[in-house]
């Protein structure tokens, strides 16, 4: 089988080249606005302060030593989102921990859609049901300022990077919740009751 040769001129050459160079600034470009609109629009995590919890805790910390082990009541969240989107939470699931022990849980499915670089007031209602010697530990704890629990749960939601809706499930593990006077506080809108 005779085999055709192929002539390349120099005309043929250079376009050839040039749409090699097209083609290769075209990637670069693009693979650089994908990279900068992925960066600007990456989700970052919502961050909160837990407001006027102070004088709930005395109340509920001194029923506890009262033989009433079950306090039901409200916490007032602020909740910021860093986001150029909505953040959205379906279903939340939260189980309080305290020396490694389940003291309390909050269980909520309302939405709640946290709009674009903006603080949100949520209240969660929080339900306490400790053993009587975990009580007296808490106040203990709370009455030295060195009261904290560790957070366990589940958190389902939704974003909206680019206009498009992604659902997520997220874990919570091991998240601290410091009560007292050492809690951070710079997110909440109200005045702290101290």
């Amino acid at each position: 089988v005779p085999k055709n040769k192929v002539n390349i001129t120099p005309a043929k050459a250079f376009w050839i080249l040039r749409c090699c160079k097209v083609c290769w600034f075209f990637a670069v470009v693009s693979s650089v606005v994908i990279g900068v609109l992925v960066g600007i629009n990456f989700p970052n995590q919502p961050t909160y302060n837990v407001c006027m919890e102070n004088f709930n805790w005395k109340s509920i910390l001194n029923s506890f030593t009262k033989f009433s082990l079950q306090a039901d009541f409200d916490v007032l969240l602020s909740i910021k989102n860093p986001n150029r989107f909505d953040f959205a939470v379906n279903t939340l699931r939260v189980d309080f921990l305290h020396d490694s022990n389940v003291v309390g849980s909050a269980h909520d499915t309302r939405e709640l859609v946290l709009k674009p670089h903006s603080i949100t007031d949520y209240m969660l209602k929080v339900s306490f049901r400790p053993s009587l010697t975990q009580a007296l530990s808490m106040q203990q704890d709370y009455m030295r300022g060195e009261l904290y629990f560790s957070l366990n749960g589940r958190v389902k939601g939704y974003t909206t990077p680019l206009g498009w809706k992604y659902d997520f499930v997220e874990e919570v593990e091991h998240m601290e919740l410091r009560i007292g006077d050492d809690a951070d506080t710079s997110l909440c809108k109200c005045e702290i009751v101290k």
